[in-house]
């Protein structure tokens, strides 16, 4: 297909796609109301970066590309929606949109032929001749594939790519870096760690043996072997090999004790006293340790847990020692084998595997009887001999041979430890002890079932205790319970100075975000990607712009006393801050989304509730500043929790003060002066300004706008001779007309203008007021905020909107949340529960193990049929207990927000919140699953992050097992079980 054919732009297709057409030049692709959606030039730019990774698809397609990164697509395709808002906010570039295009319709089928991309692009920047091209019909020149099946295949292949990942491609071409590191990663094998710690910690990760890590820590600090002997008992032989300051007490050098008691007792603290050092012998004492670990039909189950604890925690001891370290075991009769030569596999395949051997006698024999023979005359070996004597006896192909070290002529004792049961200790271990050479010590680790643990040496054959304790088995059930089934994703708890019951799931706030009379309901934080809000009771609702995520923000405590009133909400790096007073003192809530912690930071002492106070943000020095009318100024650095009230330096903390102070508002508000009356029309919470009275000069603020309502004229640089006549439709829209409040950020304005009686927002840029958009807003004020990458976030009627301002100025997706009760009627039992918030009444039970929901239309309670309130019930619902008005008297828990509450037979509390969460406690407060009930929607939560519902309830996929997993944890909590 030649140049000029292919740029042809065939009408059946176009017109679904907007009725683009080309200009009468030939310079422009322009939509069917003439707005321009690509310059020729650009989409020589598109085809050059196409081209350049594949053969070029139908010239129909192209421009639909166009159409998606400009004005949006034309089905309901979010990925492509978030594809275009990534291409505004980056600012891309269409030679890089090409190369993505090119990756993302590789499955598309190609041009018959192919085509000769250079002359079309030579032809579109009008090197031959301009591209002006009629628009004809002409059926076997239609593209095989239908725009909206266009859309379709285009909305899969972007499904893999997040909002980061888009925007990194249009602004660079290509994807990040981190693919390309991931790609290497994958192709790389990764080294196993060859150090005996790393092996340890390594093991813990498995999920048969994590369970062994609640442990550890206990049977590192109580397993300990007794000291060995390092010289036998007699005269000492040798001479001196030199002085030192530290020492045991018989080598104080004798003329130290001829000072005066006091200088003794001062040169003995500060290690001055000299010590002589007595000359050691030449051959050094090295020592190994070998673990044999029982893996019979006595130690299954806890026992086992607690004895893979145990043999981790030798381990952990030799590899602090720097000794040598060999397990053994009876699934593979005695064999040693050493963790650093043989790899993290081989070793979990040993410590894992279980036999049906009654106890470890023959394993014991076969450890002592390959050290004899090893060294024969000399004792028992080193564990390197004896395992090189055992694998020639037998050949064990699951371990490999331990590596001999060069140990010149040093003596090497031996640490057998065995791990066991108590009854599998008697009778054959004993005898079998007594081969133990001179310099083999024996020692028993035993285990029983209800967790006793006892360390004992075996001398001559007979047990002699050492020590004994007893461990808790509730923490290795609790452990395995919880790494049952991994679950997806990584949940964060938020941590810090919060409320101890957050808000697991997500509901609109009741009354919507709203402004009140201290400042700002809505905030971007600095980077423009997260979206905040704040509503009655102290919720903060938190968006991300690229509309994959939303969540509900713990409130912030001070003193365990909730902030319920929001003076305003300041957007920061990574977060947000909010502002409020708890008693008499003002505080700043700083949430971290990162770290998901919430700091309280206590700015003033005693704070009044109707001062008028300003927040502002100084990104570089990533400080907040409270400017008051009657009290101090005091500026927070967010990073260090410094506060500065008053100084004289010159740092960046007092710079960002003295700035936040002379702005005189917050922003991105500004003041607004009517001219014609001469007065100030609006003054965002303006500090040090004053209405102006008769015919003086009104105060001008920084960014003021002053305007003319009779002349339609306005003033963004606040000069008189700077007054524009701002035009729309051809008309000056602001003649007759009141400017309600404003704002301003790079360069562009936001008016709320109130004309006949309809509210408006209008966008203008630049000083020249060059009218750009026009929205539908409420005549509230602070129901609208620009962000400094041109967002605009809108608290419309029918809910939240955000802008871009870019040409098109089009709408980024929002999650929709979902409505809550705030009232809920429910009865308790141990094994079941009811719930009436509306039109239906839910039945949930977890008495087989797993939580099963049912519902039914009306008000149905446990009660029916004659039954009264306490009363056993038939059906399996054990005790049925009313709820009661008010918060549980022995929980700390805010009674503004918890209204209703019952405790069950068992102990276990259920209580609910004004928004239709209702949470199961156990007596001391800890949270064992909480529960969201709307209509007939069920919603379950756990604070180990399994979730079950809706994705726009729980903020994400339902939890593999998610049922069996919240019924399991209700009735271990019901019976007392472990981690409750």
């Amino acid at each position: 297909m030649n140049a000029l054919d292919y740029l042809r732009i065939y009408s059946p297709y176009a017109d679904e796609i907007g009725g683009v057409h080309w200009s009468p030049d030939g310079d422009a692709v322009l939509g069917g109301d003439g707005a321009t959606l690509a310059l020729a030039g650009e989409v020589a730019l598109f085809l050059e970066g196409f081209s350049a990774q594949a053969e070029h698809i139908h010239f129909a397609h192209v421009l639909h590309a166009f159409r998606i990164l400009r004005w949006g697509p034309v089905g309901a395709h979010d990925e492509l929606r978030i594809a275009c808002a990534a291409f505004k906010e980056a600012r891309g570039q269409a030679r890089n949109a090409g190369v993505l295009f090119a990756h993302a319709t590789g499955g598309m089928p190609r041009l018959p032929g192919g085509v000769d991309a250079p002359d079309v692009c030579h032809r579109l920047r009008g090197v031959h001749t301009v591209p002006q091209a009629p628009s004809i019909r002409g059926l076997e020149l239609l593209p095989t594939v239908a725009a909206d099946e266009f859309e379709r295949v285009l909305a899969e292949s972007l499904q893999k790519y997040s909002f980061d990942e888009l925007k990194h491609w249009f602004r660079h071409g290509r994807g990040p870096i981190r693919e390309a590191a991931q790609a290497i990663v994958r192709e790389t094998r990764i080294e196993e760690p060859r150090s005996l710690a790393g092996i340890l910690e390594t093991l813990l990760k498995r999920g048969r043996l994590s369970g062994a890590e609640p442990f550890l820590e206990q049977m590192i600090s109580a397993l300990t072997l007794p000291p060995r002997k390092m010289q036998a008992d007699a005269l000492p032989v040798g001479g001196y090999s030199g002085i030192a300051t530290r020492g045991h007490p018989d080598q104080i050098l004798p003329s130290e004790f001829a000072i005066d008691e006091l200088e003794f007792l001062r040169r003995f603290a500060e290690n001055e006293l000299l010590y002589y050092r007595r000359e050691q012998p030449r051959n050094q004492l090295r020592e190994d340790m070998v673990v044999l670990i029982d893996q019979g039909v006595r130690t299954w189950g806890d026992v086992r847990l607690l004895l893979s604890a145990a043999a981790l925690a030798f381990g952990e001891k030799a590899a602090r020692k720097g000794i040598e370290f060999a397990l053994a075991g009876t699934s593979n009769n005695g064999v040693l084998v050493n963790p650093v030569a043989v790899g993290v596999e081989t070793v979990a395949e040993l410590v894992e595997a279980s036999d049906l051997s009654e106890n470890p006698a023959d394993a014991l024999e076969r450890l002592l009887e390959s050290g004899s023979q090893s060294r024969p005359g000399h004792g028992p070996a080193s564990a390197a001999e004896g395992v090189e004597t055992a694998l020639s006896a037998q050949d064990e192909s699951r371990s490999r041979p331990l590596t001999r070290t060069a140990l010149n002529d040093a003596e090497r004792a031996r640490d057998i430890v065995i791990l066991t049961h108590p009854r599998s200790l008697k009778g054959d271990v004993e005898l079998a002890s007594r081969r133990a050479g001179p310099d083999t010590r024996v020692f028993a680790v035993t285990v029983d079932g209800e967790g006793n643990v006892e360390l004992s040496e075996l001398r001559h054959g007979a047990p002699v205790k050492l020590s004994a304790f007893k461990v808790d088995l509730a923490k290795g059930a609790a452990s395995r319970a919880h790494l049952q089934t991994p679950l997806e994703g990584d949940y964060v708890p938020w941590t810090g100075s919060i409320e101890p019951l957050g808000f697991p799931f997500r509901f609109a706030a009741p009354h919507g975000p709203e402004q009140n009379e201290y400042g700002f309901s809505l905030a971007f934080d600095a980077d423009g990607e997260w979206l905040f809000t704040a509503s009655r009771g102290g919720l903060i609702h938190a968006y991300k712009l690229d509309g994959t995520q939303v969540e509900i923000l713990p409130r912030g405590c001070w003193r365990h006393t909730p902030l319920e009133r929001i003076e305003s909400l300041v957007g920061v790096a990574g977060g947000v801050c909010a502002f409020g007073t708890i008693g008499e003192k003002l505080v700043a809530l700083e949430f971290d989304l990162h770290k998901h912690k919430c700091t309280t930071h206590i700015f003033l002492e005693k704070a009044s509730l109707t001062d008028p106070r300003i927040y502002a943000y100084d990104k570089s020095v990533h400080a907040v500043t409270a400017v008051s009318e009657k009290g101090p100024s005091v500026a927070l650095d967010l990073s260090t929790g410094r506060l500065l009230h008053e100084s004289f330096d010159d740092s960046p903390l007092e710079r960002a003060r003295h700035d936040a102070i002379s702005r005189s508002h917050q922003p991105p508000r500004v003041g607004v002066v009517e001219t014609d009356s001469n007065s100030a029309v609006f003054n965002p919470r303006g500090i040090n300004q004053s209405n102006v009275q008769g015919e003086a000069e009104p105060p001008v603020a920084p960014y003021d706008i002053m305007y003319s309502r009779s002349r339609g004229q306005v003033s963004l640089d606040c000069t008189q001779q700077g007054q524009q006549k701002p035009l729309l439709d051809g008309s000056p829209f602001l003649q007759g007309a009141s400017i309600l409040e404003a704002q301003t950020v790079n360069g562009l304005w936001a008016l709320k203008v109130l004309s006949k009686s309809v509210t408006k927002l209008h966008i203008l840029r630049g000083s020249e007021a060059v009218h750009l958009h026009e929205l539908d807003v409420p005549a509230d004020r602070g129901n609208f905020l620009l962000h400094d990458s041109c967002k605009a976030a809108l608290n419309v009627g029918e809910g939240l909107k955000v802008v871009e301002l870019g040409a098109a100025g089009r709408a980024l997706p929002l999650p929709k949340l979902a409505k809550c009760h705030n009232e809920l009627f429910f009865e308790v039992g141990d094994y079941a529960l009811s719930v009436y918030g509306g039109k239906f009444t839910h039945t949930l039970r977890w008495d087989h193990g797993k939580l099963e929901a049912t519902h039914k239309i009306g008000r149905v309670a446990f009660t029916h049929a004659g039954r009264k309130s306490g009363a056993a019930s038939a059906d399996g619902h054990g005790i049925v207990v009313h709820a009661e008005h008010g918060r549980p008297p022995m929980l700390n828990l805010d009674a503004a927000r918890f209204a209703k509450f019952a405790f069950a037979p068992c102990g276990l509390c259920f209580v609910s919140d004004v928004y239709g969460q209702l949470f199961v406690l156990t007596p001391d407060g800890a949270c064992v699953a909480a529960l969201f009930v709307y209509r007939a929607t069920v919603a379950a939560w756990l604070p180990d992050g399994t979730r079950y519902g809706p994705s726009s309830l729980t903020g994400g996929s339902t939890t593999p097992d998610a049922l069996g997993r919240i019924g399991r944890a209700l009735q271990a909590a019901v019976k007392g079980g472990a981690g409750f």
